[in-house]
């Protein structure tokens, strides 16, 4: 794809929120509550223990790491009831449900909501763990993991250093956006530069790090884990970018990004690779006379006319 990378999602939590965002929302404390009445004239006392405990983590049926274990009523205390107005945190960010789904992060799923990229169903810790499901699909779930070397995320660090975590996710959407052709590259760096302050050129060489750092994730994921021959990658790009692979783009992005994962990847791979034309060992054995253009492109004749074996694959001609 040459450019891209993206973030997306406006927090507007109040301040009262971000002030209990990551504290226990304990619905007690060790101790009790002394009491004094009088009966008869005799003095009655008594003494009643509560013990502590931590309803966002006593109360939740999600597993630790769980996004929807963050969830929040407009007050702050923990709650299991996802709405549109719930406050959750999503990679770092605190923000409505709805401003999630808004953004294209979260999807909503009859009466509940999921990461756009997929996530594992919720497990209770209680759960025996022989019978939980992602343990079952660790083997597949491990070879779709969104990794990077050590390096590189270090440097998205510190290019990402000081900049409003508003102005990352703004600049996320607008790069998504721009990785599926809607919208110039530039106009991510331009954003940028106008929702902090920095100087445009600052603002073009942090951009472009993160860009090409998540550009080279799925590079590396696409020819090590799908087989794509490198000189194909633009190819692959382009296919993706057409009209009726863009949905499936946009969730393959969001996947990476806000879910870790390049699952999303793979159903756009199966698909470019049932439209890759056939060798030309592959056409000749069923009949088909080929040649090779001085530019390096494979023609197949078909009904006495000469065209692109790539272009016949996929009109579906052979």
């Amino acid at each position: 794809m040459g450019n891209y990378a993206s973030y997306t999602v406006p927090t507007d939590t109040t301040d009262h929120l971000s002030s209990t965002e990551g504290q226990p929302q304990g619905i007690g404390n060790q101790g009790g509550v002394h009491s004094i009445t009088i009966q008869g004239g005799e003095i009655v006392s008594s003494t009643s223990g509560v013990t502590s405990f931590d309803a966002g983590k006593d109360f939740s049926p999600y597993a630790q790491g769980d996004w929807r274990g963050t969830a929040r009523t407009h007050y702050g205390a923990p709650t299991n009831d996802i709405d549109g107005d719930t406050v959750v945190s999503i990679g770092g960010v605190t923000a409505k449900v709805s401003n999630f789904v808004q953004t294209g992060i979260l999807i909503k799923q009859g009466d509940g909501f999921t990461l756009a990229g997929g996530e594992a169903p919720a497990v209770n810790d209680s759960q025996p763990s022989g019978d939980r499901p992602e343990q079952q699909q660790q083997g597949s779930d491990d070879a779709d993991l969104a990794v990077m070397p050590e390096e590189v995320v270090s440097g998205i660090d510190q290019a990402a250093a000081g900049i409003p975590q508003a102005a990352i996710q703004n600049g996320m959407a607008s790069a998504i956006a721009g990785a599926m052709g809607d919208i110039p590259m530039e106009d991510i760096a331009a954003g940028l530069a106008r929702s902090t302050g920095m100087e445009l050129t600052e603002a073009q060489g942090r951009a472009q790090f993160i860009i090409d750092a998540y550009q080279g994730q799925a590079d590396s994921y696409l020819t090590s884990q799908m087989s794509l021959p490198p000189e194909e990658l633009q190819d692959f790009y382009e296919f993706a970018r057409e009209a009726d692979n863009k949905a499936a783009l946009r969730e393959a992005l969001q996947g990476q990004l806000y879910g870790n994962s390049m699952a999303g990847w793979r159903p756009l791979m199966a698909r470019y690779m049932d439209q890759v034309a056939p060798s030309a060992e592959a056409l000749q054995a069923r009949g088909f006379e080929t040649k090779v253009t001085a530019e390096g492109e494979q023609l197949v004749r078909i009904q006495g006319n000469w065209m692109s074996a790539r272009a016949a694959a996929r009109a579906g001609i052979i």
